[in-house]
């Protein structure tokens, strides 16, 4: 768990506008605690996760958390929506011609604050 101290002293170092506004909009929202904690990590911790994974991973008509990147390689089918912490601009491509909806954990934070639906993918 970390203090408030300590994530004001990480946030200094994160040089990501985006995450840092997503650091930020978490700590309002106490049901996305967990998730700041992730996006907390050092960036050579960051997970990634490519397509072909996520379509093993996921199915049909549901919505996914993934705290990371969405990397293009492979296919993906199913129609769901997800959302990552960013995308490459291929897999972005890839998933909107899918009809997948998509969108960051910020935009998410915002819209649904309690986090109902959504399912987190590790």
């Amino acid at each position: 768990m970390n203090s408030n101290k300590k994530i004001e002293k990480k946030l200094k170092r994160k040089k990501d506008a985006s995450l840092v506004r997503t650091i930020i909009s978490s700590k309002k929202q106490g049901a996305w605690k967990n998730i700041r904690n992730k996006l907390l990590v050092p960036s050579r911790k960051k997970k990634v996760l490519t397509l072909t994974e996520l379509n093993k991973k996921s199915e049909n008509g549901k919505d996914f958390l993934f705290v990371g990147k969405i990397l293009s390689q492979g296919n993906f089918e199913k129609k769901i929506r997800i959302v990552a912490s960013s995308f490459s601009k291929v897999a972005e491509e890839k998933l909107l011609k899918a009809n997948c909806k998509i969108s960051t954990i910020n935009e998410e934070i915002l819209k649904n604050p309690k986090m109902n639906g959504l399912e987190i993918l590790e």
